[in-house]
């Protein structure tokens, strides 16, 4: 297999745990680009698969959570493909699990549970620790699919926030146009606080996305669910605004990411209490849009649970609770080129 063009690592430290220097790595972030091997693999006259395949990382830590996203353009005429991916525990490979589907792969059974880990919707957990990741793109179609880029995130164990002492400093905040989701009907509305979130960040950059549009490209048929994280962010960059599934650790890695423009977040379930000026309880997580920082322990956030399109602040304190500590700091942010 031809080498893969690898365009950026980056290698997060937990702060916790072993002491200065010698720390676990809390996240792993890589991505790939460029040229792969494509191979036809005969399956009959009328139909022929493809796989696109990736190297295997090694992670040099133990993790136990992997986030994957992708950027694949399709030719039509019926192509599919799928992104599948194995994790190792120790000399032991799990099955190539899947993780997400675009178009029609007949025939294509999905493994989804191993005894080293098992798929939840969007992401992989591991039954025990491991310490290598492998992924591949399997097609069906007269083309190969044009995987345009990968992005591997690992989180290892005990992986959480690095905070510290609120020390993030210079305020910085995006204008993003608000979206409800209950815009497209209260009884589906309720569920679309993903796909809503991905149209704000849309028309911040000028791309406006009629909300049950943005919910049918977003929509896993085989869950019936609105917020695969996955199939969010590769709506977004077939949209033509590059956007990828990652995991944050500290609000200085925020402000950063803010840089680029804005952050979804995603929450897990909370009462009215714990977000103060929220007003409202989630009784299965929600995802919010981050638009920037006051610099003084307020977040700024556009939330589509809300019909006006008011800016609201919410306290950063509160936040790295229940998204950086509870939901491992998982989040859709801005990619492309360097990102």
């Amino acid at each position: 297999m031809s080498p893969l063009l690898r365009c950026a690592l980056l290698l997060v430290a937990f702060a916790g745990g072993a002491g200065p220097g010698c720390a676990p790595k809390a996240h792993v972030h890589e991505r790939w680009t460029g040229a792969t091997d494509r191979g036809p693999l005969g399956l009959g006259d009328a139909t022929m698969r493809w796989i696109v395949g990736g190297e295997t990382i090694e992670t040099g830590a133990p993790f136990d959570e992997v986030l994957l996203s992708w950027d694949v353009r399709l030719d039509g005429g019926g192509s599919g493909a799928r992104l599948e991916a194995r994790v190792r525990s120790g000399s032991d490979w799990s099955a190539w699990m899947t993780i997400a589907g675009r178009g029609p792969t007949p025939g294509y059974e999905p493994v989804r549970d191993d005894p080293i880990a098992r798929v939840e919707v969007d992401m992989i957990v591991c039954r025990r620790p491991c310490d290598a990741v492998a992924w591949r793109v399997l097609g069906t179609g007269r083309a190969a699919p044009d995987v345009r880029e990968i992005w591997v995130t690992t989180t290892a164990i005990n992986a959480g926030d690095r905070s510290g002492p609120w020390g993030v400093a210079s305020p910085i905040e995006h204008a993003v146009p608000h979206r409800a989701q209950r815009d497209a009907g209260e009884e589906l509305g309720g569920r679309l606080c993903s796909p809503a979130s991905v149209a704000m960040v849309l028309a911040s950059r000028g791309v406006d996305v009629p909300m049950l549009a943005m919910a049918e490209r977003a929509h896993d048929a085989e869950f019936d669910l609105y917020g695969n994280w996955v199939n969010n962010t590769l709506a977004a960059s077939e949209l033509g605004v590059p956007m990828r599934v990652t995991r944050i650790g500290s609000w200085a890695e925020t402000r950063a990411f803010l840089e680029r423009g804005p952050v979804v977040i995603s929450l897990p379930p909370f009462h009215e209490r714990e977000i103060t000026g929220a007003g409202y309880s989630s009784r299965s997580g929600h995802l919010i849009v981050i638009a920037g920082l006051d610099g003084r322990g307020g977040v700024i956030v556009r939330d589509p649970a809300h019909a006006d399109d008011a800016t609201r602040v919410y306290r950063r304190s509160q936040l790295t609770r229940l998204w950086l500590r509870e939901n491992r700091g998982t989040a859709y942010v801005l990619g492309g080129a360097g990102g």
